[in-house]
């Protein structure tokens, strides 16, 4: 399974919908600590541990988050392969992210006072230090980062784009997953949650959007309207 590490303010409808979307169509579930986890305690143990990958959902304050700094410090130490999603329209971008890992104790503190120490306390624990954490964090960062001068080569979740492109979208990161794990990729109907061939080919795969295009009868947006007038009135 995949951890979705994630900055709810910014992310928490795209983390909800893609964990349904990965669980539609590979069978598997994902962690999504907001409804799987109860005690933050366990969040190390019961969470990044338990997973094959961590997924961090790229925005522009969710490296100043201290749970998600630790989580990523945890599946850095655990051997948990960590990939990057870049949310579109949320402010993520990978040369201002190097910048806050080169300077992140001052960034860190300035972005969300309070969280530095929060963040000590929590690399205390397992014997680690802040150094530590934005020496590793600066080098997940560049092993994650798009070449220079290249488009579109890092993965990328599109909020509001049709069906076609969100499922695309997580096709791309369930094959990122995959990779990193070296595991086999069953593929499923995202909307029926029915087995699709054997190895999950391109036309399979083909066959899987189109079908899913015809069986969904609401608009991307009306469902993240939706989403988020639940979370306002929450």
């Amino acid at each position: 399974c995949c951890f979705l590490s994630h900055y709810k303010v910014e992310a928490g409808s795209d983390a909800r919908y893609l964990n349904d979307l990965i669980a539609r169509m590979t069978g598997v579930p994902c962690f999504l600590d907001s409804s799987d986890l109860s005690d933050l305690r366990t969040l190390m143990s019961e969470g990044v541990q338990q997973s094959d990958v961590l997924v961090v959902l790229g925005t522009k304050g969710v490296l100043t988050r201290p749970w998600c700094l630790l989580e990523l410090w945890e599946a850095h130490t655990q051997g948990v392969p960590i990939i990057f999603v870049t949310v579109e329209g949320r402010g993520f971008d990978f040369g201002d992210a190097k910048h806050f890992a080169s300077h992140f104790k001052e960034e860190l503190e300035a972005a969300n006072p309070g969280a530095l120490e929060l963040v000590e306390k929590g690399l205390r624990q397992q014997g680690a230090t802040v150094d530590d954490l934005a020496a590793a964090l600066a080098l997940l960062l560049d092993a994650a980062a798009p070449p220079e001068r290249t488009s579109g080569a890092s993965l990328t979740w599109h909020p509001f784009g049709s069906d076609n492109e969100v499922i695309a979208d997580a096709q791309d990161l369930i094959d990122k997953m995959a990779a990193v794990c070296g595991k086999q990729i069953e593929w499923r109907d995202p909307w029926r949650g029915e087995k699709i061939g054997g190895k999950g080919g391109d036309d399979d795969y083909k066959s899987a959007k189109e079908s899913s295009s015809r069986g969904s009868k609401r608009s991307r947006q009306s469902r993240w309207a939706k989403d988020k007038s639940r979370q306002s009135k929450g």
